[in-house]
């Protein structure tokens, strides 16, 4: 109901408007209501398209969001798989690393004790010499990385009772 129609029945507000009012009104006639009755209708009919257009919109948007949602879970997916094919690989290059720093480091040792037990020394490395090695591998090595040393004992050595 427009302005219009509640000045006619003299009403404010549309709920206290009741088919009584327009009855009660003799001044109105049949054309009168007939012309209010279908503006009204035509409203009504312009808001249930607007309505049913919102719907199929909504309908719509709630699909897009969606086939987004699926897409932002498989681009996750690959994220994930490419994190942890990273991984791998870090891990099978650090693996191989350690085990051929390791050797190389082992065959040196080897090597030394090898060549300082055929000289007949009975000492393999002062305490100058061991202080001074350690700093230098230390300061061209990754800090992070653990360093170890075997050092044998020279209590109890076969060659020495």
């Amino acid at each position: 109901m427009g302005e219009g129609t509640l000045q006619m029945v003299k009403s404010q507000f549309v709920g206290s408007v009741s088919p009584s009012s327009f009855t009660a009104r003799r001044d109105l006639t049949k054309e009168m209501l007939a012309q209010r009755l279908n503006s009204v209708l035509r409203i009504v009919n312009r808001q249930n398209r607007y309505i049913i257009h919102l719907e199929k919109k909504s309908q719509q948007l709630k699909s897009e969001v969606n086939v987004d949602q699926g897409s932002v879970i498989d681009l996750q997916k690959e994220l994930i798989a490419a994190k942890d094919q990273h991984l791998t690989d870090l891990k099978t290059t650090v693996v191989t690393s350690v085990k051929d720093t390791f050797k190389t480091e082992l065959r040196s040792y080897s090597d030394t004790v090898q060549k300082s037990s055929n000289s007949g020394t009975t000492t393999l490395f002062d305490q100058k010499t061991l202080k001074s090695t350690v700093k230098n591998v230390v300061a061209e090595e990754d800090r992070s990385q653990d360093f170890m040393i075997f050092w044998p004992s020279t209590e109890n050595r076969k060659g020495d009772q």
